[in-house]
C-alpha cells in the first residue's frame, strides 16, 4: 500500500515538474515582464504630427467656411426681406432715376393685347419700382420690402413675353439691363451715389427700350394669333 502510495507521488510530482519546465520555456511566466507583447506603442514623428495637424485644421477650416456660408445668406435674406433702404438717409435720388422708374408703364400698352397676365404684373411693378426707388429711398419703407419681392415676378413677365416675341437673341439681348443693374449696385458698395443714379436709371432705360424695340421689330400682328 505505501509502495503504491509512493509510487503515486513520485509521478504526480513528475508531472509538476514537466509542466513547470514546459512553462518556463514559453512565452507566458509567472514573472511580470516591461516587454510588449501583443500591445505596441508607436513613436509618430515630427512630420506626422504636423500633417495631422493639418488634417485637422483643414476639417475645421472646412467647418467654419460652411457656417460662413450659412451666416452670409442668412444676412442676405434678412437684408433683402426687409422694408429698411439699403441707402443712407442723406441719398437724394436724382430726378432722371423718378422718371426711369415711370417709363416702366410703357411696357404693358405693348403687352396687354397678347399678354394680359404680365401687363398687370409691369403695371404694379411700375408704381413698386416709382415708390421704392425714388420716393422712399434712404428711408424705411414697406414699399421697399414689396419691390424687392415684385421684382422678380416682371423681370420673369418680361422675359417671357421677349422670348415669345422675339425669340432667343432677343431673349439673351434683355439681360444687358441686368449688366446695368449690377454696375449700380456696385456703385452703391463703393458709395458712389452719383454712379448708381446713372446705372440704375440706365437699368431701366435699356430695359424699356429693348422691350418696346423687341415689340417694334417682331410684332406684324401675328403673335396673338399663334
Amino acid at each position: 500500500m505505501s509502495s503504491k502510495g509512493e509510487n503515486a507521488w513520485g509521478s504526480a510530482s513528475q508531472r509538476r515538474m514537466v509542466f513547470s519546465e514546459q512553462r518556463s520555456d514559453t512565452t507566458c511566466s509567472d514573472t511580470p515582464s516591461l516587454a510588449s507583447t501583443t500591445v505596441s506603442f508607436h513613436e509618430a514623428s515630427p512630420e506626422e504630427f504636423m500633417r495631422n495637424d493639418e488634417e485637422k485644421g483643414g476639417q475645421n477650416d472646412g467647418k467654419k467656411e460652411v457656417l460662413h456660408r450659412k451666416s452670409s445668406f442668412r444676412e442676405s435674406m434678412s437684408k433683402h426681406l426687409s422694408p429698411k433702404s439699403n441707402m443712407p438717409k442723406s441719398f437724394k435720388p436724382h430726378p432722371i432715376l423718378g422718371v426711369s422708374c415711370l417709363t416702366f408703364g410703357l411696357v404693358p400698352i405693348r403687352m396687354a393685347e397678347c399678354f394680359p397676365v404680365n401687363a398687370v404684373i409691369m403695371v404694379i411693378a411700375t408704381v413698386a419700382s416709382w415708390k421704392a426707388d425714388y420716393v422712399h429711398t434712404g428711408k424705411t419703407s414697406y414699399w421697399l420690402l414689396f419691390d424687392r419681392v415684385w421684382a422678380p415676378f416682371s423681370f420673369v413677365a418680361c422675359l417671357h413675353t421677349v422670348f415669345t416675341v422675339g425669340g432667343l437673341w432677343w431673349f439673351l439681348a434683355s439681360f444687358f439691363p441686368v449688366l446695368c443693374y449690377q454696375i449700380g449696385v456696385y456703385s452703391r458698395i463703393k458709395g458712389d451715389f452719383n454712379g448708381y443714379n446713372f446705372w440704375h436709371s440706365m437699368w431701366h432705360f435699356t430695359g424699356v427700350f429693348l422691350m418696346l424695340l423687341c415689340f417694334g421689330v417682331n410684332d406684324d400682328g401675328s403673335i396673338c394669333k399663334a
